[in-house]
């Protein structure tokens, strides 16, 4: 082979071999993007799976506890008030001082009984923290906490109050009672 021809044979290899290289390396970087675009896809959707099977679990939650507290409202209340009407009624009827004083203190109790389950049915029932706010509600709870176990328990808030999304606000408060009751 003449040496004429060598040369521009060895540059337009050399230039087909960093052409070659070149579009190597271009589909290898593609491929990187398309595997890491690929990855980052892939964990998104398991964050978003991961956030609705959480929703789901506090609405199932937030359901159950509305139906227990309407129960509680509604069935239990409503007998404990039959209860209380029913002791009235005897105690109208007592002739013993003894029988009153006893009758006065099993209604005494009734009433009690009947302001907890009331209690008790708010502190369940969703909408009781939207519409009371989450300061009052966490008051209340404080107050629950007080006459259950003698010890006292404030709220102190410094700042402004700054509004949050009711389902915030529920989720702090369901995160204070189980602090409060652990």
């Amino acid at each position: 082979m003449n040496d004429k021809y060598l040369i521009p044979v060895f540059v337009s290899g050399t230039i087909l071999l960093v052409l070659f290289v070149f579009f190597i390396i271009a589909y290898l970087l593609v491929q990187k993007h398309k595997q890491n675009a690929y990855a980052l896809e892939k964990s998104r959707i398991a964050y978003d799976h991961r956030n609705n099977i959480l929703k789901t679990r506090i609405d199932e939650q937030e359901r159950t506890l509305h139906q227990i507290s309407k129960e509680l409202h509604d069935n239990i209340g409503m007998l404990l008030h039959f209860k209380s009407l029913n002791i009235d009624r005897i105690g109208m009827l007592a002739t013993d001082e003894e029988q009153k004083k006893l009758i006065r203190n099993a209604q005494d109790i009734l009433d009690h009984l009947l302001a907890d389950v009331r209690s008790i049915s708010h502190s369940l029932n969703s909408d009781y923290v939207k519409n009371l706010g989450i300061k009052d509600a966490v008051t209340k709870e404080l107050e629950y906490v007080h006459a259950a176990t003698g010890i006292v328990c404030t709220v102190n808030v410094e700042g402004n109050e700054v509004g949050y999304a009711p389902a915030k606000e529920l989720l702090v408060y369901r995160i204070v009672q189980e602090a409060l009751h652990n």
